[in-house]
């Protein structure tokens, strides 16, 4: 059974949260029928695969799973809540952290963290996008709102404190998806275009060092959900492309950060490195909500060998 220890940071949050947990504690954790997966994401331990799973009767309704890189043992550590996603493991592969809504109307985002074994969920403030430090102390996220489109980044301690801005928007540029680099001195972000920009697709790679303030360029490439790889020498990225009637299609990319020359891997989004960087875990699917046809697949970081892995 979930043990739920609630620390929220407003009223209302946590108001949902004990809503969520009580909802999980009463319904048990079985999988449903046809169900869409996406976000995957590595544990530094290697062993175990973070997905999260969309109802296929509730539209909207996400929960997170945890699933062996073969694609057995999957198992449910949260309840089913509205927009879960960007699920982010600890260093020491105990916890995750994942953004959600509040579950009531017009709600901001909020960042959640629960125990690997479903225990301890709690929010621990406003945002999504999150990425967990390498030192396990901080978790970099986004701070827009539904209200907001323009992004600033923000770091804060992992039980909500200290919560500070550290790159701020620029006129027609908003910032998203915060990843650290494997040693824990830069702090990347995909710089992007405000909505109502006529430019198509312009996203590219700016980075921070050490919360100097200073935005830097990384690289030009039209960077996605971004992942750093263990060494510290190349970027896993989704690129995005028009496609037909003008909706994007999706591709698994690598950078290599010393040539700036970037490899196709494989059609697929949201790549994430495993521990040794030997392979990558990514989605299929297209950019389009909810796509139930979406699953996970395994393959190697040079593109061979993919095996799906979910649905089995």
């Amino acid at each position: 059974m979930l043990r739920g220890r609630i620390t929220s940071f407003q009223g209302i949050a946590a108001l949902s949260a004990l809503a969520v947990v009580a909802s999980f504690a009463a319904s048990g954790r079985s999988a449903v029928l046809s169900p869409g997966y996406s976000s995957p994401a590595w544990a530094p331990s290697g062993k175990r695969i973070a997905v999260v799973v969309e109802r296929s009767d509730r539209a909207g309704q996400r929960a997170l799973y945890l699933v062996d890189p073969d694609g057995s043992e999957m198992t449910r550590v949260s309840p089913y809540m509205p927009g879960l996603d960007w699920p982010t493991w600890s260093p020491d592969s105990k916890k995750l952290a994942f953004s959600s809504y509040d579950g009531h109307e017009g709600a901001d985002p909020s960042i959640y963290v629960v125990d690997t074994d479903g225990s301890n969920l709690h929010a621990i403030g406003t945002g999504f996008y999150p990425d967990w430090s390498p030192g396990g102390r901080q978790i970099a996220s986004n701070n827009s709102t539904l209200e907001d489109a323009s992004g600033d980044i923000f770091v804060m301690n992992t039980n909500g404190t200290r919560r500070r801005d550290v790159a701020r928007y620029r006129s027609q540029t908003t910032y998203k998806m915060p990843i650290w680099s494997p040693d824990g001195q830069r702090l990347a972000f995909v710089a992007d275009r405000e909505p109502d920009s006529p430019a198509a697709f312009p996203r590219h790679l700016v980075y921070i060092q050490r919360f100097d303030g200073k935005v830097r360029l990384l690289s030009h490439a039209q960077v996605y959900e971004p992942d750093w790889s263990p060494d510290g020498r190349r970027i896993a990225f989704t690129f995005l492309r028009a496609g037909q009637a003008g909706l994007p299609t999706a591709e698994v990319r690598v950078l290599d950060l010393r040539s700036q020359t970037t490899s196709p891997l494989h059609a697929g989004r949201h790549p994430r490195w495993s521990a040794d960087g030997r392979r990558i875990v990514f989605a299929s699917g297209s950019l389009l909500e909810p796509d139930f046809s979406s699953q996970i697949y395994v393959m190697n970081a040079d593109g061979s060998d993919v095996r799906r892995i979910v649905p089995r």
